[in-house]
Formats: structure tokens, C-alpha cells, sequence
């Protein structure tokens, strides 16, 4: 759990805490606009699902009341499709024929239902440095639908371990301006 520049010894108290990112909050916005895919601009989900989607981002399911980040709870990306009814279209891989490609039109993700995240820190107390720190552990984005009677529901979709996805979010970049949408 401790940083690269904090030893596990270190570490005196630690304290796990899940938090509900809101991306309605106006603070929150970069991540949510643009709601829809815009040639090179996205928001954070169509991002991550255009790595899952590649096989480039390993994501595992939500399972209430534990996060478990091993191959058995490894999400398939066509039983993500399947399970929140997201329309594809199925193709043999031309490098690999045996295999198949899941191939979902850009109009099709659902990242503009996307408005809430998950989220799991931990705060410890580094005894080296008498001080407090936070670490964002793993996050979920979470499907905002309504169901067949009306009723709004929460989907998480699956758990996205942090330090998994740190490389691929330090390469893209936010528009923090006023003028998002």
C-alpha cells in the first residue's frame, strides 16, 4: 500500500475510505466532458473503456463489501457489454482469426451515463515524517440508468486498481477551462 518513498514500517495507522465522486459537481467536470467521445477529446470513462476494450487496462468486478484484484475477478469485456446491454458487433480478428474483436460504435458508449465514481483511499500516518497522507487505492465507474419501471439505479461497472491505470491517465490531459462542454 505505502508509496515508493514510504516503507511499509513506516506506516503506524492506516484507515480505508470509500468516497462518492459526483461529476454533476461543477469541480468534477473535466472528467465528465466531453459526455461523448469528440475526435480527440474524451472524458475519463470512454478512455478507460477504450483500454479495456484493447486489452491494455485489466479491470475486475465490483463485488460488494471486497475489491479483489486477481485473474479469477478479471472482467471480460464482452460480458461487460452484455451485462449493461451495450449494442456491439462481433468480428474475427484479422491477426488472430481463432480470436474475436468486440467492436462497439463510439455513439454506443455509454460514458454521458457514466456521472458517478467510486472511490477507495487509504490515509496513514508516516511516523518518518509525522504526517497524514492520502492514496487513491483503486476507483469504479458507476452506470446512472433508469429502469424498466422509471426508477433511477446505480451500476458500478468494475473496479480499476490505481496504480493499473496511473501510466495510462499521466499520458492524457483535461480541459480545465469554463468553457468544457
Amino acid at each position: 500500500m505505502a508509496s515508493p518513498s514510504v516503507s511499509a514500517d513506516d506506516i503506524t495507522w492506516q484507515r480505508d475510505v470509500f468516497r462518492m465522486l459526483d461529476l454533476s459537481d461543477s469541480k468534477n467536470a473535466p472528467l465528465y466532458f466531453p459526455p461523448q467521445p469528440d475526435g480527440e477529446r474524451q472524458n475519463l470513462f470512454s478512455l478507460l473503456f477504450e483500454n479495456v476494450a484493447l486489452g491494455k487496462l485489466k479491470v475486475y468486478d465490483y463485488l460488494d463489501g471486497k475489491e479483489v484484484f486477481t485473474e479469477d475477478y478479471q472482467v471480460k469485456f464482452n460480458e461487460l457489454l452484455d451485462r449493461f446491454w451495450i449494442p456491439y458487433e462481433k468480428e474475427p480478428d484479422p491477426k488472430s482469426p481463432q480470436d474475436t474483436l468486440y467492436k462497439v460504435e463510439t455513439v454506443d458508449i455509454p460514458s454521458n451515463e457514466v456521472t458517478l465514481y467510486y472511490i477507495k483511499e487509504s490515509y496513514y500516518l508516516d511516523q518518518r515524517t509525522s504526517s497524514v497522507k492520502r492514496k487513491v487505492l483503486c476507483f469504479c465507474p458507476v452506470l446512472v440508468r433508469e429502469d424498466e419501471t422509471g426508477e433511477t439505479r446505480r451500476y458500478p461497472l468494475f473496479w480499476v486498481p490505481f496504480d493499473q491505470a496511473r501510466q495510462l491517465l499521466s499520458t492524457h490531459s483535461l480541459s480545465t477551462s469554463n468553457y468544457n462542454a
